[in-house]
């Protein structure tokens, strides 16, 4: 997988600062005389992200493209609600002879095995003449392909919560890493509220397979005293 950064709104930590700065009864011009400074911007989102308003980030925008991901990922990806997608047709993918996806630790000879299976139904259907939008129907969910993906910086943040974290599906979480890193060479501030949850709330409340990157939901709140111990 690769994923790069088609375009993103032009100085995030503006945009997003001035957004709340209009709740306070300031205008934009007002804004930028008060605000005159990187640092103070940066605090008022901060402020504002921990007191839990985080609709400020809805304006900046991120526009992805996404090169060789699974169908497998398409279908968790397009779970973000608050997002646009375009995904390569599947008539188009075996133009790459079936380039496809394999799992991590899965064993890539028993990979290449079951592809070429899969292939071989190709090239007879192909002599066949059967229509490519048919055979589509027999390509495996592992079948790379190509998608954009634009969202807003809030629908991101909130994605990354569930996204980043070690239960994630992998690929997924390849995703998130590699977008992170994007927005981080672009601006170190803002990439920084992209985290896991347990980041965010200081526990975990995954039911299943916890890492223990942070003590779980129920321990904090016995040690807090609000549930029995």
């Amino acid at each position: 997988m690769e994923v790069r950064i088609v375009r993103i709104t032009p100085d995030m930590v503006d945009a997003i600062a001035s957004s709340y700065a209009i709740t306070r009864g300031l205008s934009y011009t007002e804004f930028q005389e008060k605000y005159d400074t990187v640092e103070k911007k940066q605090k008022l989102i901060t402020d504002c992200f921990e007191s839990g308003h985080l609709s400020g980030f809805e304006f900046a925008d991120i526009d992805f493209e996404i090169l060789g991901c699974s169908r497998v990922f398409e279908v968790d990806k397009v779970r973000s609600r608050i997002a646009s997608y375009e995904v390569e047709a599947g008539l188009f993918t075996d133009k790459r002879n079936f380039e496809s996806v394999v799992p991590v630790g899965y064993d890539a000879e028993t990979a290449e095995d079951r592809l070429n299976v899969i292939r071989q139904w190709n090239e007879e259907d192909k002599a066949k003449g059967i229509d490519p939008r048919i055979r589509r129907y027999w390509t495996n969910q592992g079948l790379a392909r190509r998608m954009r993906f634009k969202t807003n910086l809030r629908a991101f943040i909130e994605t990354s919560w569930v996204r980043s974290c070690s239960c994630a599906q992998w690929e997924y979480r390849e995703f998130m890493r590699q977008a992170e890193e994007k927005i981080y060479n672009i601006d170190p501030f803002i990439a920084g509220f992209i985290n896991p949850k347990c980041v965010h709330l200081g526990y975990c409340n995954e039911k299943w397979n916890p890492c223990g990157r942070y003590p779980k939901k129920e321990d904090v709140l016995k040690a807090a005293g609000v549930i029995d111990a």
